[in-house]
């Protein structure tokens, strides 16, 4: 049984490649139900090297696209919606490190707490970074050349979304940096 594993682990070393497109480290993102910080984190390294990466051959692409334009639209939609989960991932991990209620006992924790808050506050306006490329690479699809939806329907409803202005990360990521603000202000004072 020993060799039969070792057989085994060798050949797929042997016959394994490294990632290195696009379309390979976006279906490595992975949330499961109950998920946790590092959960969060991985996915966010995944998406950063997902947009370093580049874009894998059409034929092997999310979708098989038949025209050059609906190719360009593709590239354009898959950045965004790269962005968008990272910006996602990044409000998730930010709001784990806030403080929801304001306690008079929590004195003796003073300084976790606003160390905790200075956390969310980081991980808030990083996800402000990726929220700005999202409206970027949003304006080159609405822009391009091919009108017509592509079969990536949870991509094209960010999209509309963002178009009925039902999806406003900026708005949401402000109000969330202004309760931190108010927070960090009540356990200074405290």
């Amino acid at each position: 049984m020993k060799k039969l594993f070792f057989l085994v682990f060798i050949f797929s070393m042997l016959y394994s490649r490294k990632l290195q497109f696009k379309e390979e480290f976006y279906k490595l993102y992975y949330l499961p139900s109950y998920y946790n910080k590092n959960d969060l984190k991985r996915n966010i390294v995944y998406l950063q090297i997902a947009l370093k990466a580049a874009f894998d051959d059409p034929i092997r692409a999310l979708i098989v696209p038949k025209t050059k334009q609906e190719y360009l639209k593709y590239k354009f939609l898959l950045k965004m919606h790269l962005n968008y989960l990272i910006t996602k991932n990044y409000v998730m991990l930010g709001v784990r490190f806030d403080k929801f209620e304001l306690r008079f006992y929590n004195k003796p924790y003073r300084e976790d707490i606003i160390k905790s808050l200075d956390y969310a506050r980081y991980y808030l306006e990083t996800a402000l970074i990726y929220w700005k490329q999202v409206l970027k690479y949003y304006n080159e699809v609405l822009n391009s050349s091919y009108k017509r939806r592509l079969d990536l329907s949870y991509m094209e409803d960010v999209v509309y979304r963002i178009k009925t202005k039902q999806l406003d990360y900026k708005e949401i990521i402000n109000k969330e940096l202004d309760r931190i603000k108010k927070k960090k202000e009540y356990y200074k004072n405290m």
